[in-house]
């Protein structure tokens, strides 16, 4: 990963972790260490790294198609015969910039039709994917186009109408959250994930985000036509895609 905009995004969508971690690492530019290292520098405990590093891997594959801000040797070819990592220069550059613009993040607001469930995000949200799953066009009428944030970012501000029910056929184990006074379609909460979609329609402003591909297009429904908008389409998710 070399754009400083794809950096600044990855910096904003990624754990406090990870945060740390790229932070330890901008910290020390194009010099490779091995993990025990870095982890002292940081003052975190053996194999921390490691299971951070497993931790963003479903960020990276899902948002980022697999790259990451940061560079890694091989136990085969590093000169410590342990697995390094490390940042160039212009990484760690656009990481520090990310941290300093960090607290900026504005907090965005939204809510259903009639005002009985409002939120708030108070972080990043994720750009938005639209899904074409039989269960998504039943939810909302027609295909779902939800953005995402992380569960700690997401505040209910009021949320005397909200109602929950089971995803009964979905393979993630998710509820849905909605409105039990209007109807609105709002939340896509699965218990696995750091993650809960929200509705991108039921911002109040959702300037600044843009839709970003097309999940489970195999199950696309017969009246209308996909767009040719050259967004990536998956087949089914982008996980079950990459097996």
């Amino acid at each position: 990963m070399d754009d400083a905009e794809e950096i600044a995004r990855f910096h904003d969508r990624c754990s406090d972790l990870m945060r740390e971690l790229l932070h330890g690492l901008a910290a020390a530019p194009d010099t490779a260490r091995p993990f025990p290292e870095i982890e002292d520098a940081i003052g975190w405990p053996r194999r921390r790294i490691a299971s951070v590093l497993g931790g963003v891997m479903h960020l990276r594959q899902i948002e980022f198609g697999g790259r990451r801000p940061y560079r890694f040797h091989d136990a085969r070819v590093s000169s410590s015969g342990r697995w390094e990592l490390w940042m160039d220069h212009d990484q760690a550059e656009a990481v520090r910039v990310a941290q300093a613009e960090g607290s900026a993040v504005a907090t965005r607001s939204g809510g259903c039709l009639c005002g009985a469930v409002r939120y708030e995000v108070r972080g990043p949200l994720r750009d938005v994917l639209i899904c074409h799953c039989r269960e998504c066009r039943r939810w909302h009428g027609h295909v779902s186009a939800s953005t995402a944030a992380r569960r700690d970012d997401l505040v209910l501000v009021q949320a005397g109408g909200l109602r929950w029910i089971d995803s009964p056929a979905g393979d993630a184990g998710a509820r849905r959250g909605f409105c039990g006074e209007c109807g609105s379609s709002l939340f896509w909460d699965p218990p696995r994930r750091d993650t809960v979609s929200i509705a991108a329609g039921t911002l109040d402003d959702a300037a600044g985000l843009k839709v970003v591909g097309h999940w489970f297009v195999a199950h696309a429904g017969g009246y209308y036509q996909l767009p040719d908008d050259e967004l990536p389409r998956h087949q089914h998710s982008a996980e079950r895609d990459r097996g």
